[in-house]
């Protein structure tokens, strides 16, 4: 078989991309496995953006090298796949950092030996987060400002153990001992649903985003190339009828439309930590799921700093100082404000617009019961369900809705075209 020469240059550009990104791999893998205090973020950070950028120009070559639209799609599943596959590995792994490290605040263990040992066996980012933490802790950085430099994930029961440890022992062992199981069970369970329902949400809109690209692009192959052609045979054959543009421009006006839109949003989706925050609630479905688990990260620190005996003016400082979030940030530092004022917990939360009206109600109740960090928690448990409820929901109509949209776009253009085929046909038949 005797290829030409530019399916033979693709393909050489195929295996060259696919064997250097490969070998950078085993290369940041190796940087990976050295001693925290050796480590070097931004060399391993070069090395994966380089390799990020080879199985780009991979992609790239192969669609080029096949010459199908379909090639297109498939390769947008496959990367869609790999990084579905890839975020499910960083949640689990993240659940599992999480979990144990509560454990070594808990049994009061050296946090940089049991990271370093941990980030071994990640294969995440995680590892790296996990030994740029040690790497600081180890120049004499506090665990706050480690952490939270390092970008490393730590929920907001962790962070809470860790800035906050109980120092009596009976209640570590008791913690660790029989009346654990119940609710750390109920908090994995609510862990794996909102993780299993993150990667079902994920797909499920990775597929509707390909499949309006996809749409997209048929509709602008139509316009751009077969559209002169159809005017061609209007003008060449006289029984031809005439074209009508109208429903074609409306219809790919509605497309262009529905692509900026959405590739807006996919923007500030993932912007979302960094917009400003009178424009958060604004981000759609996303705006108010971001809100909910900020939530319930500073209530759920509040939770056990009150537990454990702690005022809340010194649990919001330092959550306003450790959180990565500058929402969290912000509103600790308003509550805190507010609550130096003279104004209880409760009101203040919902001045800060940590709470509702509604919730504030509630909190002021178990606050005058004494009931205060139980009302949290559960207040916590149910907007986390409630979340859960809500994406279900979304989820059930949105992907019905967008594949008769969808539909509906490919239709459109099909009508138009054997319109004029039918008419072509029966001018020249007549």
């Amino acid at each position: 078989m005797v290829l030409n020469a530019p399916l033979y240059v693709n393909l050489l550009a195929i295996a060259i991309s696919a064997m250097l990104a490969g070998t950078l791999r085993s290369v940041s893998a190796n940087l990976m496995r050295r001693p925290a205090a050796e480590i070097r973020p931004n060399t391993h950070a070069f090395f994966k953006g380089v390799e990020a950028v080879l199985w780009a120009v991979c992609a790239l070559a192969i669609i080029i090298a096949s010459g199908h639209p379909i090639v297109v799609v498939l390769i947008a599943l496959f990367f869609f796949s790999v990084l579905t596959a890839s975020g499910m590995r960083y949640r689990e792994e993240k659940r599992v950092l999480n979990r144990w490290l509560q454990v070594a605040a808990e049994t009061q263990t050296s946090l940089p030996e049991f990271l370093e040992s941990i980030a071994d066996g990640f294969r995440s980012p995680l590892a790296m987060y996990s030994k740029v933490c040690v790497k600081r802790l180890l120049r004499g950085e506090s665990v706050e400002t480690a952490v939270r430099r390092s970008r490393l994930p730590v929920n907001a029961g962790c962070l809470a153990a860790i800035m906050i440890p109980n120092q009596d022992s009976t209640s570590n062992l008791k913690s660790l001992g029989e009346d654990r199981p119940f609710g750390s069970t109920l908090k994995a369970d609510q862990e794996f649903q909102s993780s299993q329902l993150a990667s079902q949400v994920s797909q499920q809109l990775a597929y509707i985003v390909i499949t309006m690209f996809l749409a997209w692009t048929i509709g602008i192959a139509v316009h751009s190339g077969l559209l002169p052609m159809l005017e061609d045979f209007s003008e060449e054959f006289s029984a031809a009828k005439p074209l009508n543009h109208s429903l074609i421009n409306a219809t790919n006006l509605c497309g262009f439309i529905a692509i900026y839109l959405v590739i807006a949003w996919i923007i500030l989706v993932a912007c979302i930590r960094w917009l400003p925050l009178w424009m958060v609630p604004l981000v759609p479905w996303f705006g108010r799921k971001a809100i909910d688990h900020w939530r319930c990260e500073t209530l759920g620190m509040l939770e056990r700093g009150m537990r454990l005996g702690q005022a809340e003016t010194q649990i919001l400082q330092r959550i306003s100082g450790a959180s990565q979030i500058r929402w969290i940030r912000k509103r600790s530092r308003k509550t805190l404000q507010v609550i130096e004022n003279g104004i209880d917990l409760p009101p203040a939360l919902r001045i800060a617009k940590l709470v509702s009206a509604r919730e504030t109600g509630w909190l002021h109740c178990a606050s005058q019961n004494g009931t205060l960090p139980e009302a949290i928690a559960k207040l916590c448990s149910d907007i986390h369900r409630r979340q859960l409820q809500r994406w279900k929901i979304r989820m059930a109509w949105v992907v019905p809705l967008a594949t008769v949209l969808i539909g509906a776009f490919i239709l459109m253009h099909a009508i138009f075209l054997f319109n004029f085929m039918t008419g072509l046909i029966r001018g020249l038949s007549s």
